[in-house]
């Protein structure tokens, strides 16, 4: 992506999208697990899939960042 401004590649439409479902997979993930939920906790399989959701939206988003910026 050639662009003027150093961080142009932020206002990218599909970096912007993957940063909204990473968000969004964040907020549900602390929804259901509580912002106390303690380490070591065994959680409930639709925590573990939150969890995943999360966790796959923020490599997608990292990862698209990565080849716009060429890091």
């Amino acid at each position: 992506m050639t662009s003027s401004e150093p961080a142009d590649w932020l206002r990218d439409p599909e970096l912007v999208r993957l940063r909204r479902e990473w968000v969004h997979a964040y907020r549900t993930w602390r929804r259901l697990v509580g912002e106390t939920t303690a380490i070591g906790e065994v959680l409930t399989d639709e925590q573990r899939e939150a969890e995943r959701r999360y966790r796959d939206a923020e490599t997608a988003y990292f990862t698209y960042s990565r080849r716009l910026t060429g890091d």
